[in-house]
């Protein structure tokens, strides 16, 4: 996903996950991601904010990652804040 934050874009790269799949989100896998964008726009004045969504019992988790800057080496991603949706109704195939 791309989007425009206080005047400049942004990527949000997202690792997501199925209920069925029971598969955990792999953060070796979003590292790998943010350092291939941020490789492919050194010469471009973005941010990527790493997403990971999974699939819960009636709802998703999602984590958002720090900020990181596109061009910039990135060893690291840490999260920053995570959300807890619950639907309502419940979604009956999600019970």
């Amino acid at each position: 996903m791309v989007g425009v934050v206080n005047g400049i874009r942004t990527l949000f790269p997202v690792e997501a996950k199925a209920l069925t799949t029971h598969d955990e989100i792999n953060l070796d896998q979003i590292l790998g991601g943010v350092q291939t964008i941020s490789a492919n726009l050194r010469n471009t004045h973005a941010h990527i904010i790493p997403l990971a969504i999974k699939m819960v019992k009636n709802g998703i988790q999602i984590a958002v990652f720090s900020k990181c800057e596109a061009g910039c080496d990135v060893t690291t991603i840490q999260i920053e804040k995570t959300i807890e949706v619950s639907f309502k109704p419940p979604i009956q195939a999600w019970s």
